[in-house]
């Protein structure tokens, strides 16, 4: 198994990954491909016998997948002074879970967010609706959150931004918790 950065000439794999695994739709493509020519996207692979098993990246600023404006002024009146990155996917295929990798990847995205100066870390976990969430029980890797706040229905305009969610479709039912951590150890 072998994890590294991806290259520049792998965007459209990112891309693709994350249309696949992740949220779905052209807005999110084009995100993805203005942030890393902006050099703004941090991404790292996990591959095994030349597949791509997994996959991070995250970006400096205060966004969400849904546009949010009261919580991202709220949180920018909080921490916008300082560098704050935000996760942006994580994804680990079915076949490869419960072996360590996303938490390998969480560490990865730890070192890769103290390595560009991160003063702060903001994840937006999504949470399917009945609870379930394939991320939010390794968010122990960043320690004590600063900033925890639960969102019912934070994914309900996906549509009207030409997205899907992988499960629920174009009228998603899903809910998101926004937690940040101190990358400087603060409290």
């Amino acid at each position: 198994m072998e994890i590294r950065k991806f290259r520049d000439d792998e965007v459209e794999e990112i891309v693709e990954l994350t249309c696949a695994h992740m949220t779905n739709g052209d807005a999110i493509a084009d995100e993805v491909r203005k942030s890393a020519a902006e050099g703004n996207l941090y991404a790292y692979k996990v591959i095994e016998e030349g597949e791509t098993i997994g996959f991070i990246s995250f970006k400096e600023g205060i966004e969400f997948t849904v546009p949010h404006p009261d919580i991202e002024e709220e949180i920018g009146k909080l921490y916008g002074d300082k560098r704050v990155f935000y996760g942006d996917a994580v994804w680990v295929s079915p076949k490869a879970r419960n072996k360590g990798i996303g938490t390998k990847l969480l560490h990865i995205m730890y070192d890769g967010l103290v390595e560009a100066g991160a003063d702060y870390l903001m994840n937006e976990y999504w949470v399917y609706p009945g609870g379930k969430s394939t991320i939010l029980p390794l968010s122990n890797v960043f320690g004590e959150p600063l900033y925890h706040k639960k969102i019912q229905g934070f994914y309900a305009d996906l549509d009207k931004y030409g997205m899907s969610c992988p499960i629920c479709g174009k009228k998603c039912k899903c809910s998101a918790e926004i937690i940040i951590y101190s990358m400087k150890g603060e409290e």
